[in-house]
């Protein structure tokens, strides 16, 4: 049965990843379940993102949306693996309708702003060798599973173009009715560089968000045990 996921909060892209950190020292095995079954290799995914946010490293806003959508499949779900690729993901906010996306722009200490993800498929993995309840999102597809990269565009600022410092790390809660999923709000969590752009692009900044999971189908709650 093909399968769809909802992942209500990004990978600021996502943008995005996996929620609540658990002790480094024991064995991390994740399983992605629906309803206590396996989902299976092949399904598709969707990722929806409530505001997910570029901070500064002090704290303060440098823009957020209202939301954040993607899509792909699992590539794995067995042997203490979970692992699948985000094909396309878009983001949304209260400004006007962007020329360069046709979505409503997002908000932002420089005006509104459009985001756009640019190396597709992310990656987003969990494995026996991370953290109890880790997981982590890459750019380039999981054979790559490099720095996410992305554009942050504005008629005031120009283009803005950023990437990752490392793969973006988060952690996921297991067991109940639900998982949800939080990227690390830290500089080695979810840190972010300046690549190229104008002297109005901030330098750096980190990404914050959560989500839950959730199949499209019949709208029941997945969980990672």
């Amino acid at each position: 049965m093909n399968r769809k996921l909802t992942i209500a909060t990004l990978v600021f892209a996502a943008l995005t990843a996996f929620a609540l950190p658990g002790s480094a020292s024991a064995a991390n095995d994740p399983q992605l379940t629906d309803s206590g079954s396996l989902v299976p290799t092949g399904a598709s995914i969707e990722g929806s993102t409530v505001n997910p946010t570029l901070t500064s490293t002090s704290g303060s806003s440098i823009l957020s949306c209202s939301t954040a959508k993607a899509s792909g499949k699992v590539l794995k779900n067995s042997s203490s693996t979970v692992e699948g690729e985000i094909t396309t993901a878009t983001y949304a906010g209260t400004g006007a309708v962007s020329a360069d996306n046709n979505l409503p722009e997002c908000t932002g200490s420089f005006g509104n702003v459009y985001i756009t993800v640019t190396n597709t498929p992310l990656c987003i993995k969990s494995t026996p060798v991370m953290a109890e309840d880790e997981g982590q999102v890459g750019g380039g597809g999981c054979g790559t599973f490099g720095p996410v990269k992305f554009t942050i565009g504005s008629t005031t600022a120009g283009e803005c173009k950023y990437e990752s410092t490392s793969t973006l790390k988060g952690d996921f809660t297991t067991g109940g009715t639900e998982t949800r999923l939080t990227i690390r709000n830290t500089q080695a969590g979810s840190g972010v560089k300046l690549v190229s752009g104008g002297f109005l692009c901030p330098t750096s900044g980190m990404l914050t968000g959560s989500a839950t999971l959730a199949t499209t189908e019949n709208g029941t709650k997945l969980t990672i045990s």
